[in-house]
């Protein structure tokens, strides 16, 4: 079983020029925060669970990923030409399937090229056309 894309939330950080320091983090909460959140690794992935819930941490070139009692997080240098992702996966309840970096890949190369289209066919027209984009 592999993630649910509409249950995925995908971050990328392309290094531009120079050099910048990032740091990342998540504290998940679970039934409004009402849940008790608990966090391990689970083979080398970080989860957050309450119950049935479960978000996983995917990251690639983001640094070492670290947890504590109340959140996930992570610092990198993000440096010219580099690219770090982080992938955050809701799970269905009773399964735990970690995302890979080739389905995330894909899926942002698919969601661009439809973004891409999507602009040329509205801007074909000249900059001066005003349609809207629904």
């Amino acid at each position: 079983a592999g993630s649910w894309p509409q249950r995925e939330l995908v971050r990328r950080v392309d290094g531009i020029a120079g050099d910048v320091p990032m740091v990342w983090r998540a504290e998940p909460r679970f039934s409004y925060a009402s849940g008790r959140t608990r966090i391990a690794m689970r083979d080398g992935v970080p989860v957050a669970s309450a119950g049935a819930d479960a978000l996983a941490l995917c990251a690639w070139n983001a640094g070492t990923v670290a947890c504590d009692a109340t959140s996930i997080g992570g610092e990198f240098v993000a440096s010219t030409g580099s690219r770090a992702l982080l992938a955050l996966s809701a799970q269905p309840p009773g399964v735990m399937a970690f995302t890979t970096l080739s389905t995330v890949r894909s899926r942002i190369f698919r969601a661009r090229e439809a973004i891409d289209h999507r602009l040329r066919e509205v801007f074909e027209g000249g900059l001066g056309r005003t349609e809207e984009l629904g």
